[in-house]
């Protein structure tokens, strides 16, 4: 049953991007059209490069996005926008396509309507989700004014193919690490970067001068240029759900990883030793006192080599007085994209199994973790042989301690 929307409530933008995915719209569209909340449109975005038309391996797709756009076209019992950016003379041209474009298309095109109070929901047309998520969206933004987004809880459900289920949990776990590290260190970037969990009110949209067009990873700079904007919040009530399947559409993402995990290869996603991340958390704790003096470290010695200076912190110190701005300030020097890149470069030399680096991971910081020490019954094991349960089991765990962490961020706030 719909609710009655308050005089007061703001309106909702839903933003989907589109490429060859008419098979899973069936979905989301039952998603959107579940939706409790009243006061929302949806706006798709299907896309693909121009010279797709005059390829001979990608034509197919074309012609699958000009029956999409047909299909969405149809009348829906919920408020639709198409915006047609893959019919012949209508598609991207070179050097700007990719997904990144879409999801900009589809927000500067949405705030050239919408009200500062507005919001925008990012959703991928693989992506489903519970009845009152855009409510839970928008009643956490009001609980929080400050709050210039949302990062929202995110799980890939099992589909049943043994290696993609596979490729998927050691992709997920590869996520929920990373991430668990960085909230473990108090890094403010502590959040997996997945275009379909994003939500934003146009204000805070505008205040950042948008989202930065990529072919790839441009969800992981706009949370980034969020988060160095204001609070991003990490936990809503309810899950997004996006699809679990191979894709080589981008170069990087949740399902090039599958598919190069599929094929056997994980080593542009291993696991980074938590030592590595103790060595950043241990630069954190000295902002207080980088205020005063230089401290040496290793991190701030890659710093240097990465930003090209040999002063770091004094530029900082004239420019921010406050200890909270200062500090602020240095967290923004080292940001998401410079701790991703510390944690490769020293990674470059840790010869170890990530299988081992994992097993570390538990015995020093989930010692008490009971449910998962028959994972480690043996040394030898690997992520190939574990049965799909123990994978899901695994996931599981680390999720649960993610949604604290995500939890405890928001009520802080």
């Amino acid at each position: 049953m719909t609710e009655s929307p308050a005089q007061d409530q703001p309106r909702v933008h839903v933003a989907v991007p589109v490429l060859d995915e008419r098979d899973w719209l069936p979905g989301c569209l039952r998603s959107l059209i579940g939706q409790t909340y009243p006061g929302f449109k949806t706006w798709f975005c299907v896309n693909q490069p121009e010279a797709w038309w005059d390829d001979g391996d990608q034509a197919a797709i074309c012609r699958r996005n000009v029956e999409t756009l047909d299909y969405l076209r149809r009348d829906w019992p919920i408020e639709l926008e198409v915006i047609d950016r893959c019919s012949r003379g209508k598609g991207w041209d070179a050097g700007r396509c990719g997904v990144g474009w879409a999801r900009k298309t589809l927000m500067d095109r949405i705030c050239e309507d919408a009200e500062d109070n507005d919001v925008i929901v990012c959703m991928d047309a693989d992506t489903a989700f519970g009845a009152r998520y855009i409510a839970s969206v928008v009643a956490t933004l009001e609980e929080h004014p400050q709050a210039v987004g949302v990062a929202a809880p995110y799980r890939h459900p099992l589909c049943g193919d043994e290696d993609v289920d596979r490729a998927m949990l050691r992709y997920e776990i590869y996520l929920r690490y990373y991430v668990l590290n960085l909230w473990r260190i108090a890094s403010p970037y502590a959040f997996t970067a997945m275009g379909s969990v994003i939500s934003v009110p146009v204000r805070a949209y505008r205040a950042v001068g948008g989202l930065d067009p990529r072919e790839s990873g441009e969800d992981f700079y706009f949370l980034q240029k969020l988060t160095k904007y204001g609070p991003v919040l990490h936990w809503l009530a309810d899950t997004a759900y996006p699809g679990t399947r191979l894709s080589s559409r981008v170069p990087f993402g949740t399902g090039p990883a599958m598919q190069r995990g599929v094929e056997g290869d994980w080593s542009r996603y291993p696991l980074y030793a938590a030592g590595r991340f103790d060595e950043l958390g241990d630069t954190i704790k000295l902002f207080p006192e980088l205020q005063q003096g230089d401290h040496e470290t290793s991190v701030t010695a890659f710093l240097r080599q990465q930003l090209k200076t040999t002063d770091l912190w004094s530029p900082l110190r004239r420019t921010h007085a406050k200890p909270e701005r200062f500090k602020r300030a240095c967290h923004e020097r080292l940001d998401g994209l410079r701790t991703l890149q510390y944690l490769k470069a020293s990674h470059a030399d840790d010869g170890r199994r990530d299988e081992d680096i994992l097993r570390e991971y538990f015995a020093t910081h989930y010692p008490a973790a009971a449910d998962m020490t028959d994972l480690w019954s043996s040394d030898g094991w690997t992520f190939d042989d574990l049965p799909i349960e123990r994978l899901d089991r695994l996931r599981d765990f680390l999720e649960e301690q993610e949604n604290r962490y995500r939890r405890a961020s928001t009520e802080s706030l």
